[in-house]
């Protein structure tokens, strides 16, 4: 069996919003539906997972982050000579006047 979670915005705002025209209804449902951030939804549904396997005694593996790293650039290739020494104070001069 399969469980999704949906919502119709366009019978949400004629539920909520009666005196909309169809055309903006559909104004309005393309650009939530375009600009809609669902990161919550999903963070929110995890947390519920995660209740539901606490008190159910599921324990809950996550996937491992991996990260590719074969085209990672080495250190030196950021900078011509690599990073320069700490102690290297590049002819500056501390002087306590101003301090």
């Amino acid at each position: 069996m399969t469980y999704q979670i949906t919502v119709n915005i366009n019978e949400h705002l004629k539920d909520y919003y009666p005196s909309l025209t169809d055309s903006e209804i559909d104004l309005i449902g393309q650009d939530v539906h375009r600009r809609w951030d669902y990161s919550w939804l999903i963070d929110n549904i995890d947390t519920t997972v995660q209740e539901t396997g606490k008190y159910t005694n599921i324990k809950l593996l996550p996937t491992p982050v991996t990260f590719n790293t074969d085209n990672l650039a080495d250190f030196s290739d950021n900078e011509a000579e690599g990073f320069p020494d700490p102690d290297d104070d590049e002819g500056l001069i501390h002087s306590s006047e101003g301090c």
